[in-house]
Parts: structure tokens; C-alpha cells; sequence
């Protein structure tokens, strides 16, 4: 299930209780995933802030930390638009990919002023099926791999030949395992909709199936039934 629909399922079980045994049962992989894009972007936001704040002494210049405090009240302004906004919508709408692009962005900006920001910038990784098209997406990976790169080689831009390298293979590390493991995933999600279009169709074949079984059987009285009167 996609970020898309395992947030609106979540929301909706949440707001509506379905069912009795949704109060004492543990919650399903789909729920925790809605839970997660609910309000993991909040946590992941306020853990980088915090460490960040921890390390900008050392990191950052005045002027950056005031940068660096509009970057964040503007980041939380987006979530809590998209947390309204996002509701029940189809996946890769366009608002879903002014979203990505937006926060994908302000990330970025954090990670550039102070690398601990990537924390957040990490989310990039987790949702980009669900907000863009495919070859927007495999974009999106690429540009969340140069944020996180450019964190793990000591920030961004890098300051030395050495730096350069440093980022330029973490660059190339990142990029290659989310592409990879993103390939993987849609090659899993394309099974799933196979096996699901599968059983969709032999329920189908079943059901028409037991109507001729029961056209047959009600046929078959008929004929019967002259007999028997004799």
C-alpha cells in the first residue's frame, strides 16, 4: 500500500472507528505507515531541529540561524498545509507533487546551511511513489540522494578536493541503492496487482460459475417435474 492510501485508510479508520475490534487490535503495517506520513515528517522536523540547533554554533553563522528559522517555520507551514490539503487525494495529484517539490526544497536549503537538517530531507525517500509519476520519481530520488550526500561528506558545498570525492562517491552509493531498491518495489507492486487482478477474476469465473450450476439445477426440476406428475 502507498503513502497515498495507507494515510487516507489510517485517517479514515481513526475518524470513523471502523469496526469494534479496531480499538483493542494491534494496529496493521498499512495503519502504521498512515501513521507514519501523518506525523513523521513533524517528528523527523523537530529532531533535526533540535540536534541542529545543538551543532549551530559550530556549523552556522548568525545570519544562517536566522536563515535556517524561517527555512523551518515555513517547512512546518507546508506539513500542516499538506496535512489538510492531502486528504483522500489520488495519488500523484498535482498538489501532491507541489508538495514533494516544496519540502524536497526546503530540505535541500536546511541541509545546505546546517548537514543535521538532512534528517529531515530523508523524507524523500519514503513517499515519492505516492506523490510523483514514475520518471519524476526516480528524479526526486536523485535530487533526496544529493541532499544526503552532501550531508554525510561534512556539508554542503563541499570545501576541499577530498570533500568533493567524499560526496561524489556517498552521491553515487545513494542514488544507486534507491534506484535499485525503488526498481524492487515496483516490481513487487507489480506481482501484487497481478495476484489481485487474478483472484479478482477467478471470484468472477466462480461466480458465474455457481449461476449456471443453479440455472442448470432449476432446468433440470423443470424437467423433472412432468415425470413426476405421471
Amino acid at each position: 500500500m502507498t503513502a497515498a492510501k495507507a494515510t487516507g485508510k489510517w485517517e479514515r479508520d481513526t475518524m470513523t472507528g471502523t469496526g469494534t475490534a479496531a480499538a483493542t487490535a494491534p494496529p496493521t503495517v498499512e495503519e502504521r505507515w498512515g501513521q507514519f506520513f501523518r506525523w513523521g515528517p513533524y517528528g523527523l522536523l523537530g529532531l533535526a531541529t533540535l540536534i541542529g540547533a545543538g551543532a549551530a554554533d559550530l556549523l552556522m553563522t548568525r545570519p544562517e540561524m536566522y536563515a535556517a528559522g524561517a527555512l523551518i517555520l515555513a517547512a512546518l507551514a507546508l506539513q500542516l498545509w499538506w496535512g489538510r490539503a492531502g486528504r483522500d487525494l489520488p495519488e500523484q495529484a498535482v498538489p501532491g507533487r507541489v508538495y514533494y517539490v516544496l519540502r524536497a526544497l526546503l530540505g535541500f536549503a536546511l541541509s545546505w546551511l546546517n548537514p543535521f537538517f538532512s534528517i529531515y530531507a530523508v523524507l524523500g525517500y519514503f513517499d515519492v511513489s505516492a506523490l510523483l509519476p514514475r520518471r519524476a520519481a526516480r528524479a526526486g530520488l536523485l535530487a533526496t540522494a544529493v541532499t544526503m550526500a552532501g550531508s554525510q561528506s561534512g556539508g554542503l558545498p563541499p570545501p576541499s578536493t577530498m570533500s568533493w570525492l567524499a560526496f561524489g562517491g556517498l552521491f553515487v552509493l545513494n542514488a544507486s541503492l534507491c534506484l535499485v531498491f525503488a526498481h524492487l518495489g515496483t516490481q513487487e507492486d507489480e506481482k501484487n496487482e497481478g495476484r489481485a487482478a487474478t483472484i479478482v477474476e477467478l471470484e468472477r469465473t466462480n461466480a458465474r460459475l455457481e449461476q449456471a450450476l443453479a440455472e442448470n439445477a432449476g432446468l433440470h426440476a423443470q424437467a423433472a417435474a412432468p415425470a413426476t406428475s405421471r
